[in-house]
């Protein structure tokens, strides 16, 4: 059984392929993991360049401070601010500030909200298939998309994970910039149990095992797939055998 143990972000970040997101823009504070008020969404070729202008109009015309622009390769974000709780004061009263701006008589952000973000500063989708909603689990990883499927991989994981769901399977998508990974499952530390064994001369060595309930959802997703294709595992690459599915831990 493989037990790299790995972490999501690191698997997600760690292949050959260049970081392709838009570069993220800031005009107020740092980044950091927290929350953030969403004031709009734009989507098409020219995402960007509307985006910007309207940074721009709220800088000068209204005097909004903390505004910055993130975005992947179908959507750009205006927002404002990064706040370690939703609830504090000065996020509650940004938010309040940010729904009354008036704009030619009217309040064009009157739905503003707070929305989480990644532990990379990144937005965080609002589907509950997306795992960087739940940080600190465990997952079974089954298979990833990246570039080699096109630009639009992260929707072809998307895609794979609602089939699974319409399936019946507990499947969810982590996005990074150079790849998509797909997971079944939320698991916990108790699914993954540390035996200590004897080796033929009598030395102690941890052998880890997977639950019951892990190994029951390994008997239906036993590979670790690549855009939909087996993967031979390269520690046993001269025997052929296939990569196992394996735990990793959502950043």
């Amino acid at each position: 059984m493989r037990d790299s143990f790995a972490d999501l972000r690191s698997l997600a970040d760690s292949q050959r392929q260049p970081n392709r997101r838009e570069p993220r823009q800031l005009t107020g504070q740092a980044m950091g993991a927290g929350w953030t008020i969403l004031l709009a969404e734009f989507k098409g070729r020219d995402r960007q360049t509307r985006a910007n202008r309207l940074v721009r109009q709220l800088v000068l015309e209204s005097g909004v401070p903390d505004l910055w622009v993130e975005g992947d390769e179908q959507t750009t974000r205006v927002l404002r601010g990064v706040y370690p709780s939703p609830t504090i004061d000065i996020a509650q009263r940004d938010l309040a500030r940010t729904k009354a701006i008036e704009i030619n008589g009217s309040n064009p952000f009157a739905n503003a909200k707070l929305i989480p973000l990644g532990p990379d500063g990144s937005v965080i989708s609002e589907s509950d298939y997306d795992l960087r909603r739940y940080s600190g689990m465990l997952t079974l990883q089954i298979n990833y998309y990246d570039t080699e499927m096109g630009p639009d991989f992260r929707k072809i994981a998307e895609d794979a994970v609602k089939a699974l769901r319409e399936e019946g399977v507990e499947a969810y998508f982590y996005h990074g910039p150079n790849m998509s990974l797909i997971t079944v499952g939320l698991f916990t530390e108790e699914d993954r149990v540390q035996r200590v064994m004897k080796t033929p001369d009598g030395r102690d060595f941890i052998m880890a095992e997977y639950s019951p309930r892990v190994r029951e959802l390994q008997r239906r997703f036993p590979y670790s797939l690549g855009n939909g294709r087996t993967l031979i595992d390269s520690r046993n690459e001269g025997e052929g055998r296939p990569l196992e599915s394996f735990l990793v831990r959502v950043p």
